[in-house]
């Protein structure tokens, strides 16, 4: 029969101790529960040894008899020594899982050490095969729609960590259920199953452990184990660990990811801040300069930023505009206004230059919520360019107002955008503020102002001018007016016509005269055709251009005089070159027939 040797009770008694001093709580319980059994196994055995030494005795005497009693000590004795030993063993275990407890924590201050969130995967996946004993490990990502997982890292089938990051594999539904985000990350290992590369071929058979990676409120990825390399069964306490080290990987991702994208606004908001055109300034409550870019410098003709920080901003600002410029300021802490504010700065040198300003407070969620931060932008070319335009609007605005004629612009709706006096005066307004807006149909009759808009709105359709056309309009006492009137389209820098300029130019006085004119004409006409005498209208190179009915008599009932007709023309013409005629009008009076 096998005994318990003293030494190695003390043995394992001093492996007890340092048990509890390595894992204190559950483990020390679990001491005292081995060293109890392990006593009560000491006793009992001690008093089969003296029981098996007196049925010795009686063997020797012929005394032995058969008692039950004893093998039930026996059975009992066996049943102590097997819990002894599965209590050694989970003892041993453990003391193992707190030991993968202590290197999980070292791990994590290793880990957030990493720059970036793939630095961090890849040191996850090197430290949990070597220090954790995890077997194969990879981490991946779920893409944005959640139907497929993208890689980081891994390991390979040779134990070397890979960069698996253009790697995809789309989920099968079934799969995305299990993946699926639950609140408290729940560990999945499967036995004697198919193990897969990170391109999704077999490689072998084994275990396959995994956790999902989450933010806290959906999951993001998961973390995969196996025992390809090594090729023995996970030990008990394993997958809670690969559990916990997905839970501390989830937080130190997250952290991770929230610092690159921290990085990445900071170099954005530098980036912006030192190509901005702008000068850029954070002063304090006092308005001290406490960060400037480079262009805010150039503005204040200073050289460097250090030269300007620790300036008061108002000291950049020309005296008389300062109290503005206070005023200003006031009303934006008080949410009084967000627009921007003109005044006048100043030069290292003294010289001033327009610029226009503006101020924020920095919100509460700033580490220095007292800091301000303002804006200025030179406009002196906007100024320059404001005051040509001006004087030219003002010069074009007194062309046109002078102008007896009828100008206006109108927009894609027919709608006036400009008109001048004439045309105020004529709808009988004070000034053109009463006619901006407004359309044909606010001064004209429907059927007239329909009429125009659908002679303007195709003008503007199919960008054909119209020019001095005439027309006619009636007034209300029934007295004609004419006019001429022109419509050219207005078009925009790529060509699309955004409107019209109209003209119309009263002739009414020059139509009158005209109606006049032909009315003499006519009478003139009849005169001349009525008159008995020979008449003729001769130009300065003696061609007739107008005779009457008697001329035409006289010339057809004389034949062709050809000689007395030559020396006639002949006179007329030395006459006409005398008196400096352009026409001549002849009368000749024939010689009477008896």
């Amino acid at each position: 029969m096998d005994r318990h040797p003293p030494e190695a009770a003390q043995e394992s008694r001093a492996s007890m101790g340092r048990e509890e001093v390595k894992a204190p709580g559950r483990q020390e319980v679990e001491s005292d529960r081995v060293e109890s059994d392990r006593e009560e196994s000491d006793r009992v055995e001690a008093g089969q040894v003296e029981s098996d030494r007196e049925e010795s005795d009686r063997a020797e005497a012929g005394q032995v008899e058969p008692d039950r009693e004893e093998m039930a000590g026996r059975q009992e004795v066996e049943a102590l020594r097997a819990r002894i030993r599965q209590l050694e063993d989970e003892a041993g275990r453990d003391q193992q899982f707190h030991e993968d407890l202590a290197t999980l924590l070292e791990i994590g201050s290793l880990l957030t050490l990493a720059d970036t969130p793939d630095e961090l995967c890849r040191q996850a996946v090197e430290l949990g095969r070597s220090r954790l004993r995890l077997g194969r490990l990879g981490i991946w990502f779920f893409n944005p729609d959640g139907l497929a997982i993208q890689g980081s890292f891994g390991t390979d089938e040779e134990g070397r960590t890979r960069d698996e990051r253009g790697c995809c594999v789309t989920l099968r539904s079934d799969v995305r259920a299990s993946l699926r985000f639950t609140p408290v990350p729940e560990i999945t290992q499967v036995d004697d199953t198919d193990l897969t590369d990170h391109c999704n071929e077999k490689v072998g058979r084994g275990s396959l452990l995994w956790a999902p990676l989450s933010d806290g409120r959906r999951s993001i990825g998961v973390i995969f184990a196996d025992n390809l390399l090594e090729g023995r069964p996970y030990e008990r306490h394993q997958p809670s660990i690969l559990k916990r080290y997905a839970v501390m990987l989830s937080h130190l991702y997250a952290v991770k990811k929230a610092e690159a994208q921290l990085r990445a606004s900071e170099s954005l908001y530098r980036g912006l801040v030192g190509v901005c055109p702008d000068g850029i300034v954070v002063t304090d409550a006092d308005g001290v300069i406490r960060q400037a870019n480079v262009q805010f410098c150039r503005l204040h003709g200073f050289d460097r930023t250090e030269e300007v920080i620790g300036l008061n901003a108002l000291d950049l600002v020309v005296p008389e505009d300062r109290d503005a410029a206070r005023r200003y300021r006031l009303d934006v802490a008080a949410g009084l206004t967000r627009g921007l504010h003109e005044c006048q700065l100043r030069r290292r040198d003294g010289t001033e230059f327009p610029a226009e300003v503006g101020v924020a407070k920095l919100s509460e969620g700033h580490a220095d919520s007292s800091l301000w931060i303002s804006v200025a932008r030179d406009i002196t070319e906007r100024k320059r360019a404001q005051d040509g335009l001006r004087q030219e609007r003002n010069l074009l605005r007194t062309l046109i107002d002078a102008l007896p004629d009828h100008i206006w612009i109108k927009d894609a709706q027919s709608r006036f955008v400009v008109a001048n006096k004439a045309v105020v005066r004529e709808f009988g307004k004070k000034c053109m503020e009463e006619v901006i807006g407004r359309t044909d149909a606010d001064f004209f009759p429907a059927k007239q102002a329909a009429g125009y808009l659908a002679e303007e709105q195709e003008v503007i359709r199919t960008g054909r001018p119209i020019r001095d056309r005439e027309v006619c309009v009636v007034g209300s006492g029934g007295v004609e007016r004419w006019g001429l009137t022109s419509k050219i389209p207005l078009s925009n820098e790529a060509g699309v016509v955004t409107g019209l300029v109209g003209c119309v130019r009263d002739v009414t006085r020059e139509r009158r005269l005209l109606q006049t004119l032909e009315a003499a004409e006519a009478r003139y006409r009849m005169t001349f055709a009525a008159m008995l005498d020979p008449l003729h209208l001769v130009d300065r190179d003696l061609r007739i251009v107008l005779s009457n009915e008697a001329l035409r008599s006289f010339v057809k009932e004389s034949g062709s005089p050809a000689p007395e007709a030559a020396g006639l023309c002949g006179r007329c013409f030395r006459f006409c070159r005398i008196m400096s005629l352009t026409s001549t009008v002849w009368c000749s009076r024939p010689a009477r027939r008896w």
